[in-house]
């Protein structure tokens, strides 16, 4: 597993940080708090995907019928920018997916991963998977 012990300039924010970050039950919702804390502290560039956006909206319509994720993400007030997934990207994240059919990751947890390499960025996410996948994962201090 790679993880890393510094704060990157560019952040990719998963699904799984988001979540812990807004359910405060969550077994993760300090560390993730405090881990979101410290990127904003050290001014990190903060970006996440449409398809994670997508993810984390239809998790919240499901689970609880609240708020759209977007609405909650334009409170940042631009802190974190919305990556597009385009068609160059999309086709690299199905390649990895169809070269590793043995593992379970999605088409959602590729795109993150060779969006995050696109960026030069690491990723804030409590899915352990994504460092088997080649993701430099923050938090540390497991």
């Amino acid at each position: 597993m790679q993880t890393f012990n510094t704060f990157p300039h560019a952040t990719v924010i998963d699904t799984t940080a988001f979540l812990s970050l807004l359910w405060q039950n969550d077994t993760n919702h300090l560390r993730a708090k405090a881990q979101y804390e410290r990127l904003l502290d050290v001014h990190a560039k903060l970006y996440t995907s449409n398809y994670i956006v997508l993810e984390v909206d239809n998790w919240i319509q499901e689970h609880t019928k609240g708020e759209i994720f977007l609405d909650i993400l334009s409170s940042t007030k631009g802190l974190i920018d919305v990556v597009y997934i385009d068609r160059n990207l999309h086709a690299q994240a199905i390649q990895h997916l169809k070269s590793n059919k043995e593992s379970d990751a999605t088409v959602t947890d590729w795109t993150t991963v060779v969006l995050a390499t696109r960026l030069k960025a690491k990723t804030f996410s409590f899915n352990q998977k994504l460092a088997n996948m080649g993701a430099l994962l923050i938090p540390f201090g497991e």
